[in-house]
């Protein structure tokens, strides 16, 4: 699918950059810092019609003879783009449009995690998993998010796994006294 992908800052420094074949890895820098030119002129064309609602999905930026540069900014101004390689026609433009999607979603559930700074290289371990499953060639479909596990913070039990609303109602403190007069509390939470 993917051969990079980048989260590149309001400021336009990296936060994030991922190449599969790492010997050309200079290489995708270089595509990815010549990119933001081109991101910038979509976002101040877009902003001179103000009749038109912003995308967040820019397209395709640029082709180039082996690869094709796709681009997507946040409402914060935080730039992702995506390289494939050209001879893969398979991709579909709504299949980049779910990608850029499924990495919006990682990237704002990292920054959900309270230890993250933004602005800060991103090193979350499930922002990792969801680009590597964006990069892999025999996934068939996208890849799905991994979300779950890995220490997420901002669901209710690790993650979101369901798109279900959890309202919580109420804590209940127990007192117990067990034996040599000790007290024993138990907190309670009622939700549904």
């Amino acid at each position: 699918m993917a051969v990079c992908v980048a989260v590149v800052a309001k400021e336009n420094y990296p936060l994030y950059i991922k190449t599969i074949p790492t010997d050309n890895e200079l290489k995708f820098y270089y595509t990815v810092h010549t990119s933001l030119d081109v991101v910038e002129e979509k976002i101040s064309s877009v902003g001179k019609n103000t009749n038109d609602l912003r995308e967040l999905y820019l397209g395709l930026l640029y082709p180039t003879e082996d690869y094709k540069v796709y681009g997507y900014v946040t409402n914060t101004k935080v730039k992702f783009v995506i390289v494939v390689e050209s001879s893969n026609t398979s991709l579909r433009d709504n299949e980049i449009r779910s990608m850029f999607k499924k990495l919006h979603n990682a990237y704002v559930d990292m920054l959900c995690n309270p230890f993250y700074t933004p602005g800060e290289t991103i090193t979350s371990k499930s922002f990792e998993n969801v680009i590597n499953s964006m990069m892999q060639q025999d996934d068939g479909g996208g890849g799905g998010i991994g979300r779950g596990g890995g220490g997420d913070i901002c669901g209710i039990g690790g993650g979101r796994e369901s798109n279900k609303i959890v309202v919580i109602v109420d804590v209940v403190v127990v007192q117990e006294v067990i034996g040599g007069g000790a007290v024993k509390y138990s907190h309670l939470v009622v939700a549904i």
